[in-house]
């Protein structure tokens, strides 16, 4: 009876493996034709996908229209031309989809206009001109656009000023050249544009200054040169890139060539990250790229060749931390380390903040000299007084070696508070 429940069972057991094996229809990873659009053996090339709120908006063209607007919600029948913008068998040629979070805005020529700023809000009636920026057939070419905070920047020409930085809220009347940097007809062609944690970053000469980093917050007087990088020449900043709310970018001081640059948008914070290639040759960081936070680069160092690189490299001191505490005392903090080891140290620092992620602060006057050896460690004590009973301390402690390379520890935290003697 025994043997004939096993056998049962596995007999079930194959019938299940064999049911699951058996393919029905077609696998979900399977791709599949959304639509011919241009029917036959002819292309619509798709081009410029752009995701707005879970809709596609995309650049094709079928058999009766050139290339224009088109969206699709995944399905045949959802996937539609929005709008004929130049009638008939030309093209519009939508170019830069930028979705704010509310509307999509473009760059488009409808045949009458020339190539202007247009929005969609994805039905035909609501695919209109949002302003002829450059009046009559002339073009204003709105070029580069980027989303910021639901205001779109990009550059134009008016006819009258050159090639500018603009705005557009998506209204007419939100419409507006942000600041006239190359002063009259010229034109500054701010390029480069990148967003960096809700500020505009670009590349522009101004007439008086060459190719230089700039930075605006959407007003005139707002929107200045962060820095001369090359005084009397150009810099030109490019590869313009955000890695964990930092500004990474290329650019030439005219001493030290083509190298990596970064910038906090303040002219001291804006600093060279390293001479690469010793000298004024040019290791021409390439390919800058934010993964996790870490900006990845290209760079020749004029040893190795071009090879891959990035901005932050962590390299630990030789020095052996065993312990690290805070003590809470009346209106102190008493702060203790041990060390087993101390190979080329050259002291400590100690830091405070009020939040554990907050700002923290160098609190000893000079560096806090050393006390170990390479095959002897030693303990260290530094009372911190400058704090108030009831609030929460944080502290790091900072290694220096005699490189120059550091290494940071902590935190650590405690709440001073009075101490009752024993009765």
């Amino acid at each position: 009876m025994k043997n004939k429940q096993v056998k049962n069972i596995f007999v079930l057991l194959c019938m299940l493996i064999l049911l699951f094996s058996i393919p029905f229809g077609y696998a979900e990873s399977d791709p599949c034709m959304v639509k011919d659009i241009f029917p036959g053996a002819g292309s619509a090339s798709p081009e410029m996908l752009t995701d707005a709120s879970g809709v596609l908006y995309f650049r094709s063209s079928d058999s009766l229209h050139g290339r224009e607007l088109w969206k699709s919600d995944g399905t045949e029948t959802g996937t539609v031309m929005v709008k004929d913008i130049y009638p008939g068998s030309g093209s519009s040629d939508p170019v830069y989809l930028t979705y704010t979070g509310e509307v999509l805005l473009f760059l488009a020529d409808d045949g009458v206009h020339g190539r202007e700023l247009w929005k969609s809000d994805g039905i035909e009636t609501g695919t209109i001109m949002v302003k002829d920026i450059y009046p009559g057939s002339g073009s204003s070419i709105p070029a580069y656009l980027i989303n910021i905070n639901g205001q779109v920047y990009f550059t134009a020409n008016d006819g009258t000023n050159g090639y500018e930085l603009w705005k557009s809220d998506g209204t007419e009347t939100g419409t507006v050249m942000i600041k006239d940097i190359y002063p009259g007809s010229s034109s500054s062609y701010p390029i480069n544009l990148i967003n960096v944690n809700g500020q505009l970053f670009f590349a522009a000469p101004d007439g008086t200054h060459g190719t230089e980093l700039w930075k605006s917050d959407g007003t005139s007087d707002g929107t200045i040169m962060v820095k001369d990088i090359y005084p009397g020449g150009n810099s030109d900043p490019q590869n313009l890139t955000n890695a964990n709310g930092i500004l990474y970018f290329d650019a030439d001081n005219g001493a030290s060539g083509y190298e990596l640059w970064k910038s906090d948008g303040t002219a001291d914070g804006t600093v060279i990250v390293k001479d690469i290639y010793p000298g004024s040759s040019n290791s021409n960081p390439g390919y800058l790229t934010n993964v996790n936070g870490i900006l990845y680069f290209t760079a020749n160092d004029g040893i190795h060749g071009v090879e891959l690189w990035k901005a932050v490299c962590e390299v630990p001191t030789i020095i052996r931390l065993s312990s690290f505490t805070a003590t809470p005392s009346n209106q102190a903090v008493i702060l203790e380390w041990t060390t087993e080891s101390e190979i080329d140290n050259a002291g400590f620092n100690l830091y405070r903040a009020q939040a554990e992620t907050g700002e923290y602060v160098n609190i000893n006057d000079s560096l806090i000299p050393v006390e170990g050896s390479p095959t002897q460690g030693a303990s260290y004590q530094f009372v911190d007084e400058n704090v108030q009973n009831r609030k929460t301390y944080y502290y790091k402690l900072e290694d220096i070696d005699l490189n120059g390379t550091s290494m940071m520890h902590g935190p650590v935290s405690a709440m001073p508070r009075r101490v009752r003697s024993a009765e």
